[in-house]
């Protein structure tokens, strides 16, 4: 039985192929300054600038020109406020549309047990496409910081900094640079920009806007890209590290395609399945595509940042050639959808796999008993899963 279903395994794969274009995953990419668009090529001859990205994580971990730590936890309200307000200012200069922010209510009774009921609030900004595929990417990351690693943080934290240079200063960064370099109407799809608060509390903002997404945005969702905590480098090799599960496996492949092009010898490792300790998990727990890009980790994929969650994760700490280095891969990555021919309906090599029992597995040897089933998913425009 196990030998037949490998042979299936092989015939569907090989079908696949044949129905995806060259310039799908099974294939070869096209590259990014090969466009069949002037606006692609508008795109591709913008370049990250790795100033922006660190004058924008010194505003998020600084309060002025002194150096003074900031804090960004996000039960300090009105702390946050600020930060939030000058990061809507921003997108919506960067990208000429409207910075919507969604608020949202939790209750919190480990920092502060008397006054537990806060209101924080996500940040939305929209830069639409040509319409050529239906739906839309989401690039995200949380602005909100903690510093509970601090001996005596947790009892003084309305007075302590939390600045998270590292966590998540740079995958804001990451964001905001990419909305500065997308222009409307230059990709085939829309792309939401999303800065989520209270993740550092448990994924709330991520959670609370998934749960309202059809009340918020309503469209169908192509996947979700998160960035989050990409700049140390413990082992002096630039990298990172991405999450992903397994019916995301298409957008982690492609991005370690787009990556591996660009940068020679940059260690990109994926790890599927995956952490789901980010905002992508509040996608993927909602049925959606998510991968989520870190810094280089261990085995596991936890990092090594010895300042994680701590009031000294500030800019010393950084490696701003890394963090560009990912921000260029999700842009190039954006120019390659681009760039493609889009067939109707297709079948990648990583929407087929098996499942043991009722879980995706990529184990090589099995039990006499085992219960084996293939997995096969459909696409239509390349990316959107047939549900």
């Amino acid at each position: 039985m196990l030998k037949f279903l490998l042979r299936c395994l092989l015939v569907l794969f090989l079908v696949s192929t044949a129905m995806v274009t060259s310039t799908a995953l099974g294939g070869s990419q096209p590259k990014p300054n090969v466009g069949i668009d002037s606006s692609i090529k508008r795109l591709a001859a913008r370049e990250i600038d790795e100033d922006s990205l660190v004058a924008m994580v010194r505003f998020l971990s600084t309060k002025n020109s002194f150096g003074e730590l900031r804090s960004r936890f996000v039960l300090r309200e009105d702390d946050l406020k600020e930060v939030a307000d000058s990061l809507c200012v921003r997108l919506e200069r960067y990208t000429g549309g409207t910075a919507h922010r969604f608020p949202f209510t939790f209750e919190e009774k480990r920092f502060s047990p008397n006054d537990s009921t806060y209101t924080s609030e996500n940040l939305v900004v929209r830069v639409p496409g040509t319409g050529r595929i239906d739906g839309l990417f989401i690039v995200s990351g949380h602005y909100d910081a903690i510093a509970h690693r601090t001996p005596g943080w947790q009892d003084d934290w309305q007075h302590m900094p939390a600045p998270g240079a590292d966590d998540n200063g740079t995958g804001v960064a990451t964001i905001m640079e990419l909305a500065r370099i997308i222009e409307p109407n230059t990709l085939p799809f829309d792309v939401l920009f999303v800065l989520f608060s209270a993740e550092e509390l448990g994924r709330l903002g991520s959670e609370d806007f998934v749960a309202n997404y059809d009340l918020y945005i309503g469209e169908d969702i192509i996947a979700d890209i998160t960035v989050d905590m990409i700049g140390y480098n413990g082992k002096g090799e630039r990298g990172c590290a991405l999450f992903s599960d397994y019916e995301s496996g298409w957008l982690a492949d492609w991005l370690e395609e787009i990556s591996i092009s660009e940068f020679p010898g940059f260690d990109f490792e994926i790890f599927k399945p995956s952490l789901g300790n980010s905002d992508h998990a509040s996608f993927w727990d909602a049925g959606y595509n998510a991968v989520c890009f870190v810094e280089p980790g261990d085995e596991f994929g936890i990092t090594y940042y010895p300042y994680y969650h701590t009031v000294q994760d500030t800019m010393g700490w950084i490696d701003f050639s890394q963090v560009k280095m990912v921000a260029q891969t999700i842009r190039d990555f954006f120019i390659s959808v681009g760039n493609d021919t889009i067939p109707d309906y297709s079948i990648l090599s990583s929407d087929i796999f098996l499942q043991r029992g009722d879980y995706p597995t990529s184990r090589k040897v099995f039990a006499e008993g085992d219960t084996l089933s293939l997995k096969v998913m459909v696409r239509n425009n390349l990316m959107c899963r047939l549900r």
